[in-house]
């Protein structure tokens, strides 16, 4: 850390987050935003944007403002033959005057823009601060405009406006990266947790309090079941996005196989002004039919569940493939509703509970510092050790530059 004086204190609210790249197919010299950039230039074979049109926000604390655009709207350039195009990524374009009143938006493909269509609508691409978008593998991708249920796009941005400000006129939104060429898997997204809002107007309560919703495993044996030749079909999982608002504290989300858990997204530290939607560094993994999900948020003098900024949510957003539908059409989710298991099975349970402790992983210790004992060394395994140890100094400096600036 390092400042114009002498005195080390608290950052207080001086704080932000940033990255380093190592070993980066592009150079050095390249923002992680920019390098993302220069990739889906060069995959893709166009693109188009979906923004609003300086649209005032309300002088209101909350505002869900939706736009709608058929595929005659955006004047793409369709390849003859076919109106398929295939989306393989994706850029917030934020409005710089307005972005402290944009909490996110989300963006979906859906039938038409009549209201009905909503129902069978599936995300595509979600922003909150911190996100700089996502260029997805090059064998996966979402078709657009390939069936009549697909042949709309849906922007919700949530404005957020605590002090009423007037005046303020946005042109937000996203740039959709794409390709002519239909990929090898078709990419979807499953939410998990309370993404429905059934626990909207619920009380949380001062001092810490843990929510974790419990997909079952009969959730996934009835969505991905088993193919003719009797082979498990699962599905893998690209990334996932951590959701809750200001009083979040800690986020996990796990993937239970029999009685043990098999993966476990963690963001031990849940800041949504850095990053509203954590993206869980993490490589790809596959969830099996019979697979559980259970997705824990922990709450810090929390106010109550519902849809402004200064309310709560516990959503994860799984991007993963092959995408997968219900048998009425509509996409996979699997929210807790005490009313309704969506026909599949796929209704979360709930268990709350008071907590003295957010259960972090990090930070742990005896209070004992151990010397370990090293045995005589020849001088070539001496200079083996003492190089070893000036990188593990160079990468510790790394790790609290980041952490600091």
């Amino acid at each position: 850390a390092w400042g114009d004086t002498d005195m080390v204190s608290y950052h207080g609210e001086k704080k932000a987050r940033s990255s380093i790249r190592i070993f980066a197919d592009h150079s050095n010299e390249l923002t992680e935003m920019q390098a993302l950039l220069k990739t889906l230039e060069e995959e893709s074979d166009s693109h188009f944007d979906f923004l609003e049109d300086k649209f005032s926000i309300p002088a209101k604390e909350t505002h869900y403002q939706n736009l709608c655009k058929t595929v005659n709207d955006f004047n793409i350039e369709l390849p003859q033959g076919g109106g398929v195009i295939t989306i393989i990524g994706a850029m917030p374009i934020i409005t710089g005057e307005t972005a402290e009143f944009i909490h996110h938006f989300i963006v979906y493909a859906q039938k038409d823009c009549t209201d009905e269509s909503t129902l069978t609508r599936s995300m595509i691409y979600g922003w909150a601060p911190g996100d700089e978008g996502w260029a997805l593998p090059n064998d996966v991708g979402f078709p657009l405009f390939d069936d009549v249920n697909n042949q709309a796009l849906h922007l919700e941005i949530h404005y957020n406006n605590p002090y009423l400000i007037e005046d303020m006129k946005d042109s937000s939104g996203v740039r959709l990266y794409y390709t002519y060429a239909e990929r090898t898997h078709r990419a979807g997204v499953l939410a998990v947790g309370d993404p429905y809002l059934s626990l909207y107007g619920e009380s949380i309560g001062e001092g810490l309090t843990q929510y974790a919703f419990t997909c079952p495993g009969a959730c996934t044996s009835s969505l991905l079941g088993k193919e003719r030749n009797g082979n498990n079909q699962g599905i893998t999982v690209v990334s996932e996005h951590l959701h809750m608002h200001k009083t979040g504290a800690r986020m996990t989300s796990e993937v239970i196989r029999g009685d043990e858990v098999f993966h476990k997204a963690v963001a031990d530290v849940y800041e949504f002004d850095q990053q509203g939607a954590f993206n869980v560094p993490q490589d790809f993994y596959t969830v099996l039919p019979g697979d559980s999900f259970r997705t824990t948020c922990y709450y810090k003098d929390g106010t109550a569940f519902g849809l402004s900024s200064q309310e709560e949510m516990c959503i994860n957003f799984v991007l993963y493939y092959p995408a997968k539908k219900t048998a009425d059409g509509k996409s996979w989710t699997c929210p807790y509703n005490p009313e309704d298991d969506f026909g599949a099975g796929c209704a979360a349970e709930l268990d709350m509970n008071v907590v003295g402790d957010l259960g972090r992983d990090f930070g742990n210790s005896s209070g004992k510092c151990v010397k370990p004992a090293i045995e005589a060394l020849t001088g070539s395994e001496t200079g083996q050790l003492s190089s070893a140890t000036n990188e593990k100094r160079v990468t510790l400096f790394f790790l609290l530059l980041v952490m600091f600036v």
